[in-house]
């Protein structure tokens, strides 16, 4: 059986169901800030080159996930 997993941890009450859900948490309000002004600034400037943003995430383990044995 594949395991459980999630992208973004919005549904914070995942960790109350069962099996709790391993999920990658994602810096949400700061990820929607750099996207509102990447494209504010491409209206601005339709030709200025494309641009690449990382961002940190994180990943919650809960019991949906288990050491490879």
């Amino acid at each position: 059986v594949a395991p459980s997993r999630g992208l973004g941890d919005v549904y914070k009450d995942s960790r109350y169901v069962t099996p709790q859900l391993t999920t990658v948490a994602q810096p949400i309000e700061e990820l929607g800030e750099k996207a509102s002004a990447l494209l504010l600034s491409r209206i601005s400037n339709p030709q200025a080159p494309t641009q690449q943003i990382s961002l940190p995430v994180e990943l919650v383990v809960r019991s949906s996930t288990a050491a490879v044995k």
